[in-house]
């Protein structure tokens, strides 16, 4: 039933509520990470001075705020979905301040870090070529 009347809604322009929310809380958490990561870029290399320790706390106190305004979105928005694998879960501030904090690195590392991938993927090529042409030797 749910679903016929969400087809015939959507079939004429029409997007149910829940829809509509789960779009504002992706566009919101999106817009949240945005910002947080451009406060990291800005702040460059860790260790930070007090100056830039103080700007990164008012940068996730800011998150932690935007956060817990989606993650009563989502309470609501679970509230009056219709299916059940379609709810979801809460952001944790802690989660989303670790993968901002662990993209960013130091230049010298970022101009490294993909020659040695290169080196490591290159060396395992070459032993797995060899393991499978010894294994069709034997």
């Amino acid at each position: 039933m749910t679903y016929r009347m969400n087809k015939m809604l959507i079939d004429n322009g029409f997007l149910p509520e829940w829809l509509m929310l789960e779009k504002e809380i992706r566009q919101n958490v999106r817009e949240a990470r945005e910002e947080l990561q451009l406060a990291r870029l800005k702040l460059g290399a860790e260790p930070f001075a007090e100056v830039e320790l103080r700007q990164w706390n008012s940068a996730k106190d800011n998150l932690t705020t935007l956060l817990a305004r989606v993650n009563k979105q989502i309470d609501k928005y679970n509230m009056i979905v219709p299916y059940l694998n379609k709810q979801l879960v809460h952001y944790n501030v802690d989660t989303e301040i670790s993968k901002v904090g662990g993209d960013v690195a130091p230049k010298h590392q970022i101009r490294n870090t993909p020659q040695q991938n290169s080196d490591h993927t290159n060396t395992m090529s070459l032993l797995n070529l060899f393991s499978f042409i010894f294994k069709k030797a034997s």
